[in-house]
């Protein structure tokens, strides 16, 4: 989890110390992300195109092809932590709070508060899966 949150943490941040960085296809997919109706894999197809989106409207052409490479291997490591999620309705609300509050961060350009809603993020995501079942 840590070298996949410092690797989001720097595209984020890039993006959010961009001029008017284009957040428009984000918005979309956020609001597809908003639907309460969702099964989790859709919302796990939906969450992959939400940071492939964030890596593309930064302009990381490195950081853009190397997730799209990994973007089977990463939709299906969260797809199968989602299945060790209690309460999935819970913890959708907690991502999807977070998920706006990265985007809201990056649209008020606030690079280094971006970087780290990122990686708690991601750290919390991989916590939450990795915890102990009972």
């Amino acid at each position: 989890a840590g070298g996949a949150a410092a690797g989001a943490g720097v595209y984020v941040a890039d993006l959010a110390a961009a001029e008017s960085p284009d957040l428009v296809d984000v918005q979309r997919v956020l609001g597809a992300m908003d639907d309460p109706s969702l099964t989790p894999d859709d919302f796990v197809a939906l969450d992959a195109q939400l940071h492939l989106g964030l890596a593309e409207a930064a302009g990381n052409g490195v950081t853009v092809a190397m997730m799209g490479g990994l973007r089977d291997a990463i939709e299906g490591y969260v797809a199968r932590g989602i299945r060790r999620i209690a309460d999935w309705d819970d913890a959708a609300a907690r991502l999807r709070h977070e998920h706006h509050r990265i985007v809201e961060l990056i649209g008020e350009g606030e690079a280094e508060a971006a970087r780290a809603a990122v990686t708690d993020h991601i750290r919390g995501y991989y916590a939450t899966v990795t915890a102990p079942t009972e």
